[in-house]
């Protein structure tokens, strides 16, 4: 069985907490008729065709049920986190929440103007933290371990060399057309008129990618072409494709400073912490001793099945 604890799937954010909703708010209106809070979220509540996949076999469930099973889950995590004594502080959840809203400041607003408020996210946040705290109870990594585990590792902490291309594909008996309108005009107009390739649309142009994810023929090519130029022609699937080299960039080793060796720290401690810390069977434990009442007899149904049929699996594993 496939099962929904955020804890035995990995590290990913919890269901929000709960806020404060306000009934009368006008989620969305259609040619003056108002939908109000209170329709949007019990619509959102039992919407139909949502469920999961077990096997091969498709189960239909309400996304209330998913909301109920994984704040069960956020509740015994934190829960647990507390009585272990490593459930984080809110100065250390503002920290790490000003840091990565820093690092990825789109990210938190693509969120917001989704509706999370910022008590929201670091309601998030504080799982995911407790979760890190659970699987690296007692684990200690020094400074020495992260500058060793730097030095021989430097490439798992480098920026690749990347290359911005523009393509154009052409049928092979057109190359000597291709090559004549090449000689008068850009080289994205060329692609937008004779190119056959999806990429015509833009000009030929291609996003900006590792080097070393070209393939190899490709590699070869714009390897040996400097920036501003254009590579021969290659054989690309009984067609021909030309690469306008725009722009290189090399590869370049990231310092150790202080916010890599917080990374480094972390993801050691997390690797020791999966072999010294068995979270599963602390979830397990807290899972079967927990005291779960669910007001919603159709929704408690479903958790039963769902948690009879998790702990089973538990014996098949």
């Amino acid at each position: 069985m496939k099962t929904l604890f955020l804890i035995f799937a990995g590290l990913t954010a919890a269901l929000s907490a709960a806020q404060t909703i306000d009934p009368n708010k006008v989620v969305v209106s259609v040619n003056g008729e108002q939908v109000k809070t209170g329709e949007y979220y019990r619509t959102m509540e039992f919407l139909s065709g949502v469920g999961q996949r077990q096997g091969n076999q498709f189960i239909e469930r309400p996304p209330a049920y998913f909301a109920v099973v994984n704040l069960i889950t956020q509740k015994l995590i934190l829960q647990l986190a507390k009585s272990k004594g490593v459930l984080p502080t809110q100065a250390e959840v503002d920290a790490e929440f000003a840091a990565r809203k820093s690092d990825d400041p789109t990210r938190y607003s693509r969120l917001i103007d989704l509706g999370m408020t910022e008590a929201e996210l670091k309601g998030d946040l504080l799982v995911e933290l407790a979760q890190v705290n659970l699987i690296t109870l007692g684990v200690k990594v020094t400074d020495q371990e992260v500058a060793e585990h730097y030095g021989t590792n430097k490439v798992m902490y480098a920026t690749p060399a990347t290359v911005k291309l523009r393509v154009l594909v052409v049928h092979p008996a057109d190359k000597a057309k291709a090559e004549d309108a090449l000689k008068t005009k850009r080289f994205e107009e060329v692609a937008r008129t004779m190119s056959v390739d999806i990429t015509k649309f833009s000009g030929g142009d291609l996003p900006t990618v590792p080097i070393s994810q070209l393939p190899q023929n490709v590699l070869n090519e714009v390897s040996r072409t400097a920036p501003g130029s254009d590579t021969a022609w290659i054989e690309v699937d009984g067609d021909l494709a030309k690469y306008r080299v725009e722009a290189k960039t090399e590869s370049k080793q990231l310092p150790l400073d202080d916010k890599l060796k917080k990374q480094i720290r972390q993801t050691l401690m997390i690797e020791i912490g999966r072999h010294k810390n068995n979270v599963r069977e602390m979830m397990v434990n807290a899972l079967k001793s927990a005291k779960i009442e669910i007001s919603s007899p159709g929704l408690k149904k479903l958790w039963d099945l769902y948690l009879q049929d998790y702990l089973n699996s538990l014996g098949n594993n």
